[in-house]
């Protein structure tokens, strides 16, 4: 008998991780892990005009500036930015102008507005007839590469990408 009464002595003999598991489990009932919460993703809105100089679609002078105010509800996002002259539809006289990324907004949540400013020129933008058509594509994501494409399509971005496009018609004799 005093072999059992050791071994039953030695059963109750425990570590101290053992005995604070075993205490656990007596005082507090099973021990479940506790589930992680999710957020659902914030959705992606589309970038949007503040204010244009000239308005949009309104007629473009000589030596006059096109000056826009862009924003995006979702703070986080670059705005990406290209400059057509002459487009759409691709012809020879299509120019990619000027490609530009605006920063995204600063601070918690807050909309920053952005500005985007062009001054079309003979040399780097026009050819031919005095009458261009000027568009300005604004993406929340990067643009995917369209060299390879027929026709280049300057707005060509991906599936998830929200787009906004503006355009003006720039009256100036160019030779």
């Amino acid at each position: 008998m005093g072999r059992e009464a050791v071994h039953r002595r030695r059963g109750l003999h425990l570590r101290a991780d053992q005995r604070v598991v075993v205490l656990a489990l007596v005082l507090g009932g099973c021990i479940l892990p506790v589930s992680p919460e999710f957020e659902d993703p914030e959705p992606n809105l589309s970038p949007y005009l503040v204010s244009a100089k000239p308005a949009i679609n309104a007629v473009v002078g000589e030596n006059q500036k096109i000056e826009v105010t862009l924003a995006d509800p979702n703070p986080g996002d670059l705005l990406f930015l290209r400059w057509v002259f002459n487009y759409p539809e691709f012809t020879a006289a299509s120019r990619l102008s000027l490609s530009e990324t605006l920063p995204p907004s600063v601070g918690r949540g807050e909309v920053r507005e952005r500005v985007a400013v062009i001054e079309p020129t003979c040399f780097r933008d026009f050819v031919g007839a005095p009458d261009h058509r000027v568009m300005l594509i604004v993406s929340d994501r990067p643009f995917a590469d369209a060299s390879a494409l027929p026709n280049f399509p300057f707005d060509n971005v991906k599936p998830e990408a929200r787009v906004l496009k503006l355009t003006w018609l720039v009256r100036k004799a160019c030779q």
